[in-house]
């Protein structure tokens, strides 16, 4: 967590001041319970499930990157750790991302480097690890422990939260 804070108080504003970022704070009466961190970014479609791959090649032959926004930062105060809360915001921002910043912006993914420690989070909250980190998932259970802050790729596909 702390790399996280510090994050936001030594780079999220000068970020968000070049346009590289926007950062957003959660909070609850008059507490800052955590933040968010999106970006523009984009996905290699060699990394994505191969039905999804198809999908994307049948309409469009040629392409090799997707648009995407990544959630580049995403912390809860340790305070409110394991209680739901995090799960709560990250639904609130997926749906936000489906239904509204989806509509503005032309993405078809949202994408995420998780940390080791909070794979099971994110997979969880329905992403799906790129195919490049399957043989690193096989390490996951080591990498928590050993480096906690190995992060792995995770995506969902926006098209797919429409539809369901």
């Amino acid at each position: 967590m702390q790399d996280l804070t510090e994050f936001l108080i030594k780079d999220s504003i000068s970020q968000q001041a070049e346009n590289l970022n926007a950062t957003q704070l959660i909070v609850c009466g008059n507490e800052i319970i955590g933040f968010v961190t999106l970006l523009a970014d984009n996905l290699n479609v060699k990394k994505i499930d191969d039905e999804t791959k198809r999908l994307i090649k049948k309409q469009i032959p040629h392409i090799k990157k997707v648009p995407s926004i990544k959630i580049g930062r995403f912390a809860i105060d340790n305070k409110y750790a394991n209680q739901g809360l995090g799960t709560m915001i990250m639904e609130q921002l997926i749906f936000e991302i489906a239904t509204d910043i989806s509509l503005k912006v032309g993405i078809r993914f949202i994408i995420v480097d998780g940390y080791a420690k909070a794979y099971n989070f994110y997979k969880n909250t329905n992403f799906i690890l790129l195919d490049n980190n399957k043989k690193e998932l096989n390490k996951l259970d080591k990498a928590k422990k050993q480096n906690p802050y190995q992060t792995f790729g995770l995506y969902q596909d926006i098209i797919k939260l429409k539809i369901n």
